[in-house]
């Protein structure tokens, strides 16, 4: 068995896709060029390297506590993703 047979599982990334989702105002941080794409280049890349499964986690930088990228990829996942989102400090379950 070769090692891009066996399945394996990203257990952490962020989706940054500014050209869909803007970037919060006052980040300290936004991330472009490499750092940044569509979810169908994400899973061009996880099928190329044999990634089933995917744990993607809010980033903070670009986004802030704003976690509509996020939710939009497990949306559209199909099952392959789940997520981590990013609250604020004062967040409140009920």
């Amino acid at each position: 068995m070769h090692l891009f047979d066996e399945p394996k599982v990203d257990a952490h990334c962020h989706r940054l896709d500014p050209a869909r989702f803007p970037y919060a105002e006052g980040v300290a941080y936004r991330p472009a060029g490499q750092e940044i794409g569509t979810l169908a280049q994400y899973r061009q890349v996880m099928d190329a390297y044999g990634v089933r499964n995917a744990l993607l986690v809010g980033p903070n930088s670009g986004y802030g506590s704003d976690n509509r990228c996020l939710l939009d990829a497990i949306a559209q996942g199909q099952g392959r993703f789940k997520g981590i989102a990013v609250v604020p400090n004062n967040f409140s379950r009920s």
